[in-house]
């Protein structure tokens, strides 16, 4: 007689995220997104302009530049290393309805300082592509939205038990 039993057991737990609702962007006007960084995943961010308008970005940062944006208990204190990103978010974003970010190493193609939580500072504007090439040098923040991204933690266990039982 032989006997298998299997059992499986996944438990899923994710933390809220916490944002800032978006308000809807005016043509021309300024904006300000900053991503926390969420180290065990790069968790994208859809940056969407209303329909006939495209994004047109000024400036990206990634790294720490102060203390006070997306603190992490714990974290280190280092506040000055960063790194200029703005032609990765040109890259993506330049001339696109809507595009994906993300504040990550991955995205910003390196890690300008290893041990210390991060962000990613954006200034961008949606403006009609026929504006597109009358770029401002820099804009004017008017809103700003900060985003932390969800951690989410699977853990899958498995238990197999195999019993072999011979009678002679």
């Amino acid at each position: 007689t032989t006997t298998t039993t299997t059992t499986t057991t996944t438990t899923t737990t994710t933390e809220p995220t916490t944002t800032t609702p978006r308000p809807t962007l005016p043509t021309g006007q300024c904006h300000v997104e900053v991503l926390c960084e969420n180290a065990a995943e790069c968790v994208p961010k859809t940056l969407y302009c209303s329909p006939d308008t495209v994004v047109r970005p000024f400036s990206a940062v990634y790294g720490r530049t102060e203390s006070t944006t997306c603190p992490q208990e714990g974290a280190d204190s280092v506040n000055d290393c960063q790194s200029d990103v703005l032609n990765v978010f040109e890259g993506l974003c330049s001339k696109a309805r809507l595009c994906d970010v993300a504040a990550c190493n991955e995205f910003a193609q390196g890690d300008p300082c290893p041990g210390v939580h991060k962000y990613l500072s954006l200034e961008y504007d949606c403006v009609h592509i026929d504006e597109f090439d009358s770029k401002p040098h820099s804009c004017q923040p008017t809103t700003t939205t900060t985003t932390t991204v969800p951690t989410t933690t699977t853990t899958t266990t498995t238990t197999t038990t195999t019993t072999t039982t011979t009678t002679t």
